[in-house]
């Protein structure tokens, strides 16, 4: 071996990994969307540099500065609609110049569609005996606190009376934001009622003393983005992290994506997934449901998430067996 290709040997051994360009993996409907209508809102997921053993603050400082650093960089032409707290993920609007940038970008890991979802209702109340748990332990919800991310609640019922503590909506991936969170629809008020109902109209609900954080995700046509499922479960964290005197104990997330998944999911959303995780860590339990496709072998986002109780369907007559529809 000559001295010449010697030391093209060391380099490529040494050197080579470095030298090599990163791949950006961009999803084939990306490219698809602003080709047929110019532009897309994208998931721009950014390599993980939060780091291992960080406190939370630190991650999201860590985070906040990745975002920084890909945003400099972009066409002025690309709109931020959301940037995540907890997650190294940023949703952008891009046109094809925008396009470009991203795939010669340092850093990004992945850019791919936002995922369109819809409301998926579970009732359980009797199967699971909540309403002899109250009488047996005394058991109402009484001090506690449930966040619901829904189609909103309407605050005119009177089984709602004195129960909501705070209301936000996250609708159509950041372009409509702010406070209250009136239903449209009807799923999130059927929804909050099998939790919260006061029980002065209709039956009581799981726990009928609970207060209730209303956030609103879906639309009037009960259908949502997966990207404000997202910013509101970190909303929900953020307002449990503050001094106001709103410890939230639960999410519950009657939320189901179009897409299913047979192992845990966690990569599918990470925006999702990583503000979920950081739910449980300050310690809210998350719940979702499971999705009413009739999949026996696959279940919706975000009940895939592996920070996150998945619920499914039960027939009011028989509730020792699966409904036929529920996702498993």
């Amino acid at each position: 071996m000559s001295p010449r290709t010697l030391s093209l040997s060391l380099l490529l051994l040494f050197a080579g990994p470095l030298a090599l360009a990163q791949t950006v993996r961009v999803c084939p409907d990306v490219r698809h969307e602003v080709m047929q209508h110019g532009r897309a809102t994208v998931c721009v997921v950014l390599d993980d540099v939060a780091g291992v053993g960080h406190g939370l603050d630190t991650a999201c400082r860590r985070i906040g500065e990745s975002q920084n650093r890909l945003l400099s960089g972009l066409p002025a032409a690309c709109e931020v609609r959301y940037r995540y707290r907890y997650s190294p993920v940023v949703l952008l609007d891009v046109d094809d110049d925008g396009l470009r940038a991203l795939e010669n970008a340092g850093g990004v890991r992945r850019v791919c569609l936002d995922e369109r979802g819809s409301g998926a209702l579970v009732q359980s109340k009797a199967a699971i005996d909540a309403d002899r748990l109250g009488e047996r332990l005394g058991l109402t919800g009484e001090g506690r606190v449930v966040a619901v991310l829904d189609s909103g609640l309407d605050t005119d019922h009177p089984d709602f009376e004195d129960a909501v503590v705070h209301e936000y909506h996250f609708l159509d991936r950041g372009a409509i934001t702010g406070p209250g969170a009136e239903d449209e629809h009807g799923h999130g008020t059927n929804v909050t009622g099998i939790i919260a109902s006061r029980g002065r109209v209709a039956a009581a609900g799981v726990a009928p003393r609970v207060s209730v954080v209303v956030i609103k995700v879906l639309d009037r046509f009960n259908r949502g983005w997966v990207s404000d499922w997202a910013v509101g479960v970190e909303y929900v964290v953020d307002l449990h992290r503050e001094d106001n005197g709103i410890f939230v104990d639960a999410i519950n997330m009657s939320l189901a994506s179009g897409s299913r998944y047979a192992d845990v999911c966690d990569d599918a959303s990470v925006a999702l997934a990583a503000a979920c995780r950081v739910a449980t860590e300050v310690g809210i339990m998350v719940i979702a449901a499971t999705g009413n496709r009739g999949d026996g072998m696959r279940i919706s986002s975000p009940a895939c998430l592996s920070s996150v109780v998945a619920v499914g369907s039960v027939p009011d007559d028989a509730p020792d067996r699966l409904s036929s529809f529920t996702n498993r």
